[in-house]
């Protein structure tokens, strides 16, 4: 892979910059969406093996939807078995409030279901 790949996506596109450290930048720009967000994950899933740490820039990104998050937790998720560390940097407080709450109704107690499901 070039040092500065460019991936261009419909309505988004992905820039990678790689530092001596083991770390590579990849800046993220427009929308991250259904139509989107399987080129992004299949992009930073090929980086998994060839870092330790990469670092996701949203600073340019319009709008993430449930496919785009759903996307960052399965690259997430990649990143964890192997000792990769993803950060996500830069969010916008929009786009931060939509992970939280998104994370939130995920989590959320169920009390509705409290003995219905095995121990």
């Amino acid at each position: 892979m070039a040092a500065n790949p460019v991936i261009r996506i419909s309505r988004a596109r992905l820039e990678s910059n790689v530092n001596l450290s083991g770390t590579t930048i990849v800046r993220a720009r427009g929308r991250i969406t259904s139509s989107t967000s399987a080129a992004l994950e299949r992009t930073l899933v090929n980086l998994i093996p060839q870092f330790e740490r990469i670092v996701l820039d949203v600073s340019n990104v319009d709008h993430i939807d449930s496919f785009g998050l759903a996307a960052l937790m399965s690259v997430y998720m990649q990143a964890r078995k192997t000792e990769c560390n993803l950060e996500i940097a830069n969010s916008r407080p929009c786009l931060r409030d939509r992970l939280r709450s998104w994370l939130e109704s995920v989590f959320k107690d169920h009390e509705e279901f409290l003995g219905l499901t095995p121990d």
